[in-house]
């Protein structure tokens, strides 16, 4: 598929010009504050240490790139990449193979196989630069998205700066995604909070005061709940 270059610009997010921000203000105020952020898209790997099957075959890469190509429209609310620095230089090329011709899409590199932004990011740097653009509501999809239990103490230590009660929270944000997905609440339990980059990345940005919210356009490991340590 035939692109041009002028067209189609994956920005990494330190060098994004005061012309960029101002068109991704733009559309994140046509979108009433929404902004959406995608953790992966595109990795590859079969297993990410979790134990479980994971199953990006199963109706991930479709849903992935049905969406992709929405986010080509001019009213769509902008879209953040978020993606392993290691293969950061081929999002140009992902998009166009997810069918992707058009659009400005902002990249935050991160470490390998984590959420955390690298090099020189931090969620302090990202959420400043979300605030400036106006977005109030985060909707966060991609791979890999699972589940873990956690106390109360755990998670007030591992997540200090989330301001309301962290399962509280998370319990809101879970309950939600059931009702986008269509998953029943019999597949886990109260206390259980989203882990995975996906989940981890929603954390990032409820520890920042955003609203977030949890896309159906997940790739998900087979068991869901896995053992996590904080």
């Amino acid at each position: 598929m035939k692109y041009s270059p002028e067209a189609l610009r994956a920005v990494p997010f330190s060098d994004a010009s005061t012309s960029d921000i101002a068109g991704l203000k733009n559309r994140v105020e046509k979108n009433n504050g929404l902004l959406e952020v995608m953790v992966h898209p595109w990795y590859q790997r079969t297993t990410y240490g979790f134990t479980g099957e994971y199953d990006a075959s199963k109706g991930f890469k479709k849903r992935r790139d049905t969406h992709l190509r929405r986010t080509q429209s001019p009213t769509a609310p902008p879209t953040v990449l978020f993606e392993d620095i290691r293969h950061a230089s081929t999002i140009t090329t992902n998009l166009v193979n997810s069918g992707v011709t058009t659009g400005e899409y902002l990249v935050v590199p991160t470490d390998p196989d984590s959420p955390e932004p690298r090099p020189s990011l931090t969620w302090d740097t990202i959420a400043n630069t979300f605030r400036e653009i106006g977005a109030e509501h985060i909707v966060v999809s991609g791979q890999l998205f699972a589940l873990t239990t956690i106390t109360d103490s755990q998670c007030k230590v591992a997540f200090p700066k989330m301001k309301a009660v962290p399962l509280i929270e998370a319990e809101k944000m879970l309950k939600e995604y059931e009702k986008i997905s269509g998953q029943s609440d019999a597949w886990r339990e109260q206390n259980h909070i989203p882990v995975g980059c996906v989940g981890l990345a929603a954390i990032g940005f409820l520890q920042q005061g955003f609203k977030v919210s949890i896309s159906d356009i997940v790739a998900t490991e087979g068991k869901r709940v896995i053992t996590y340590s904080f």
